[in-house]
């Protein structure tokens, strides 16, 4: 369920999850850290069952592999795949997907 929250939220976690990826794309691993913890952080005012919040974990875990951070971003994965399992169920195929890719 997506919450319906004041379109500041939703700009502040749009802004913030753009910007990772940009960074991402240009090999700026510092600035994409930054961003994406700043939508985790936007991502958790939608709820956890929110798929914002999966989005920016994921996208988060990246990062920290990318810098070579593999046990962060172990945990940041393990943490978005039990959120997702949460609201898609295990074994479904969503949650299957994301849990080999």
């Amino acid at each position: 369920m997506i919450v319906a929250l004041p379109f500041t939220h939703r700009a502040h976690w749009d802004k913030a999850f753009k910007r990772g990826i940009k960074a991402y794309e240009e090999c700026d691993f510092v600035e994409a850290e930054k961003q994406f913890r700043a939508a985790v952080i936007a991502a958790t005012k939608f709820g956890l069952e929110d798929p914002r919040a999966v989005q920016s974990l994921n996208r988060l875990g990246m990062i920290y592999a990318a810098q070579g951070k593999f046990g962060d971003a172990e945990k940041i994965h393990v943490r978005a795949l039990s959120i997702a399992g949460a609201w898609l169920g295990p074994n479904t195929p969503q949650w299957l997907k994301l849990s080999t890719t």
